[in-house]
């Protein structure tokens, strides 16, 4: 049973600007995780300015994260997106981990890279029940579509009772960062969740 990782108070709504990331854009057929925040849009990649240095011209461009490597488990990313309902999409398949692709992308200078995924129930073999064992110093890699692999070493692993998820773990400005949510805490077998997430932040490496 795969639980499911709710991230927003009751009755809190999420209100989407334009233009968003709609689940639907990613084949999405279920809602398992909401935000209290006012999602943005795709985070864009500007250009080179002509007027800078060679070098910064010449800076490769980032891309999404396609693969991630946790201390002892490497899994495949999928982007999601927002579901009509105001909840973020989750993959079904907890071998899967999700990226918000609303978010930032491995390699930019700001912003936040958000992956989010299933624990998968008290068999807990989820590809993110990983994050049980993570701690500080552990790198965490991130592979992107040209295949370039990003390092972050993990600053801070905490627990949070899902209704009170922050919502700065979502910012797409500021530092770089990497952040990883799943379920954690007591597992209800009634409702098939978790009573907490595990919330881990990794800065870049170098």
């Amino acid at each position: 049973m795969a639980a499911g990782l709710a991230l927003v108070a009751g009755g809190v709504q999420l209100l989407v600007q334009e233009p968003a990331v709609h689940a639907q854009d990613f084949g999405a057929t279920r809602a398992e995780v909401s935000m209290p925040v006012t999602v943005p849009g795709p985070a864009g990649v500007a250009g080179p300015d002509p007027g800078a240095v060679t070098a910064f011209a010449q800076a490769p461009t980032p891309v999404p994260p396609e693969q991630v490597t946790l201390p002892g488990v490497t899994a495949e990313i999928v982007p999601v997106g927002v579901l009509p309902s105001g909840a973020l999409q989750l993959p079904e398949d907890p071998a899967r981990v999700g990226w918000w692709a609303a978010g930032s992308m491995p390699g930019q200078a700001d912003g936040t890279v958000v992956l989010a995924g299933h624990m998968d129930g008290l068999r807990r073999s989820g590809a993110m029940s990983a994050l049980l064992g993570v701690a500080s110093g552990d790198v965490v890699a991130l592979e992107d579509s040209r295949g370039r692999v990003h390092e972050y070493r993990v600053v801070q692993r905490s627990t949070t009772p899902q209704e009170n998820l922050s919502p700065s773990l979502f910012a797409t400005d500021g530092p770089p960062r990497l952040v990883l949510v799943t379920c954690g805490g007591t597992y209800d077998e009634r409702t098939g969740r978790y009573s907490e997430n595990i919330v881990v932040v990794a800065e870049p490496v170098g």
